[in-house]
């Protein structure tokens, strides 16, 4: 999926937020209410967080919900994997904001397996003059996703993108072209505060767009990061995107502010302690009124990194 969003929402949360600034729509006024206290009264809460469709979760706009298709929710995906046993990897590292400015001289690694990640990657590479690279992947036979690391020290964050889908159909190549991007210390620190939060020095970043069964951005829903306790984890902040692609102040009298929206799906979890096991990452919306899980994602989280997923529908 194209994660140009997901890039820009995340290196805002990985800059050094200054509270009091302004929003994304011209309708999102207030104060950040990205408390503990607040953050767990919304997620106990949806049924009244939204303001179109009924409170059920949509896609397409605002102005003309239609309903999300999650038909596939909770079945089984016996899509066979990959019958490759080896994949080589083509591709160029950008810089997420200069989406044409290759990274050179940075590190890329891949596991097959994200229980892996963390340990020594299944392959590295490292980028040419003109921020390319070129990877095999071992170990692929049966997957369909792999988990990728880009880094360079002292420039940009450690930038993972989990989860990203290759083609893994009987007649995929056994050489493809798949970019990569990373998120520089300097755009990380110097975009505006436009979420009026300040993000925890230490602390990591968990984003995902959130798409029904046919692959559309879904709105409506919430999103947080669980502990072992099944609530949201103490001190987090949820914040989601606006039409505009700017992320919103929250606001509880502007409703929409506190949910997902339509035209991206998108949602960003800072301050995410780093744990040396796995997170739990969950989108949860209104299907006929009745409260679902629509998405569920493990993973380890690190210090001043970020984590980017695809929130696809709970299997």
């Amino acid at each position: 999926m194209t994660k140009g969003s997901l890039w820009k929402i995340a290196a805002l949360a990985l800059g050094v937020f200054a509270a009091g600034c302004g929003g994304g729509d011209d309708d999102d006024t207030g104060s950040d209410s990205g408390t503990t206290d607040q953050a767990a009264a919304e997620w106990a809460a949806i049924p009244t967080t939204t303001d179109v469709n009924g409170g059920n979760i949509y896609v397409n706009t605002r102005d003309m919900p239609m309903p999300a298709d999650y038909g596939c929710l909770g079945m089984a995906d016996t899509t066979p994997g990959s019958v490759l046993t080896t994949l080589t990897v083509n591709g160029t590292l950008f810089d997420f904001q200069n989406s044409t400015t290759p990274v050179v001289a940075a590190t890329v690694d891949v596991w097959n397996d994200i229980a892996k990640l963390g340990m020594t990657p299944d392959a590295t590479a490292t980028t040419d003059g003109q921020g390319k690279f070129t990877i095999t992947v071992p170990g692929v036979s049966g997957k369909k996703r792999l988990h990728w690391r880009s880094r360079k020290t002292g420039e940009t964050f450690d930038t993972y993108e989990l989860a990203d889908p290759f083609d893994f159909s009987a007649a995929a190549p056994m050489t493809q072209t798949l970019n990569r991007n990373s998120v520089s210390i300097f755009t990380g620190g110097a975009l505006p505060a436009l979420a009026g939060i300040t993000r925890k020095p230490g602390t990591g970043v968990i984003a995902g767009s959130l798409r029904d069964c046919g692959r559309k951005e879904v709105g409506n829903a919430i999103a947080t990061v669980l502990g072992s306790d099944d609530k949201p984890i103490p001190g987090i902040k949820v914040v989601y995107m606006s039409d505009q692609n700017l992320p919103r102040r929250r606001d509880p009298s502007v409703r929409h502010s506190l949910a997902t929206n339509a035209k991206n799906g998108i949602f960003i979890v800072v301050d995410v302690p780093p744990s040396t096991g796995t997170v739990k990452m969950v989108a949860e919306g209104n299907i006929n009124g009745v409260r679902t899980r629509l998405a569920e994602f493990s993973a380890p989280v690190f210090a001043d990194s970020v984590v980017v997923v695809d929130a696809d529908p709970k299997r």
